[in-house]
């Protein structure tokens, strides 16, 4: 009673398991007979009402958060070099978890140590995403035109993938990997 109630679902099958799936927090739930609704003014048999969604920390642990942060790695079909620069880009699916915005960059990092001192990282490709609450969306992650350039040359590509979701009200969480993309 006070409080909020939200349900995390996680269906597994043969394949492994998804994402979590959250839902919106309920309504603050009152003392069985109650009609007084709990307010500030009138905070109910156990005390305060918890502080507003959004309003505080995240509710999902950094450890969870960059699980589903890893999954924004391009892969299959869809990731190979034709493909991309055909689509100019990728679109990939990612449940948020609360409100938040979901970045992703993805970067081009020159090989040898020569290289390495000569050159920065090319940005390649970038994706934004506001989420108004918890729930699945896709982040549009789109060829900048160096990204093009490189793409339509290459035979293969190495990419850092950094992918950051800053839930509303509390640190952002940051995942890098590294893929290797072939024609």
């Amino acid at each position: 009673v006070g409080s909020t109630l939200r349900v995390a679902e996680t269906a597994t099958n043969s394949e492994g398991a998804s994402a979590p799936m959250f839902s919106s927090p309920s309504a603050v739930v009152q003392a069985a007979g109650s009609t007084a609704p709990i307010t500030p003014g009138n905070p109910g048999p156990s005390g305060p009402p918890p502080p507003p969604v959004g309003g505080g920390p995240a509710t999902i642990s950094a450890a969870q958060l960059t699980a589903l942060l890893r999954r924004l790695v391009p892969s299959g079909q869809a990731a190979r070099l034709g493909s991309l620069s055909k689509h100019g880009g990728l679109s990939l699916p990612f449940t948020a978890p609360e409100a938040g915005t979901l970045g992703v960059a993805w970067y081009a990092v020159p090989k040898g140590a020569k290289a390495a001192k000569q050159g920065k990282p090319v940005l390649v490709a970038s994706g934004r995403q506001r989420f108004g609450g918890a729930g699945a969306g896709t982040v549009k992650i789109r060829l900048t035109a160096r990204g093009k350039a490189l793409l339509k040359h290459a035979r293969r590509l190495t990419l850092s993938v950094r992918s950051t979701f800053a839930p509303v009200g509390a640190a952002p969480v940051t995942t890098t990997a590294s893929v290797s993309l072939r024609r």
